[in-house]
């Protein structure tokens, strides 16, 4: 199209509107990758595939560490496990409760030893580990093998 045809080029005019809030202000979790041990992921897949289904995990993950940031003295149970035996990485997806949890054991950890590494990988796991001890499948499922 040129001006010599005596045509308008269209320009569009559909305007798009966002309702509600902006999403910026939605109190949102936050996503953790942790390594974890072969073994622990198969007792943890198992636990939270009774609980809450395939997609379930992060979930059962966010209520662990709940729970274990509740226990009084959950501080000690940490570093108690060796990964040498290698593991994988696993991704989970916390709520805005075990989010404040993480930070919150992440503070108290790094007042008492400022310079460990793999904090929140390790507190993971302990709540992972803690919470198939409580369980009666995760017991089970230990003591078959």
């Amino acid at each position: 199209m040129s001006k010599q045809d005596g045509l308008k080029p269209k320009i569009a005019t559909k305007v798009l509107r966002v309702p509600g809030n902006p999403v910026v202000e939605r109190d949102v979790g936050r996503v953790v990758r942790v390594i974890l041990p072969e073994w622990l992921i198969i007792k943890m897949e198992r636990s939270a595939d009774v609980s809450y289904g395939k997609r379930g995990q992060s979930r059962w993950v966010d209520e662990a560490l709940i729970q274990l940031i509740a226990y009084p003295e959950w501080d000690e149970l940490l570093f108690g496990q060796s990964i040498n035996t290698g593991g994988r990485i696993k991704q989970f997806r916390l709520s805005p409760t075990g989010t404040n949890a993480l930070d919150e054991a992440i503070r108290k950890v790094r007042q008492s030893d400022p310079f460990v590494e793999g904090v929140i990988s390790e507190v993971i796991r302990t709540a992972i580990s803690q919470r198939l001890l409580r369980s009666r499948d995760g017991l089970r499922t230990m003591d078959q093998e």
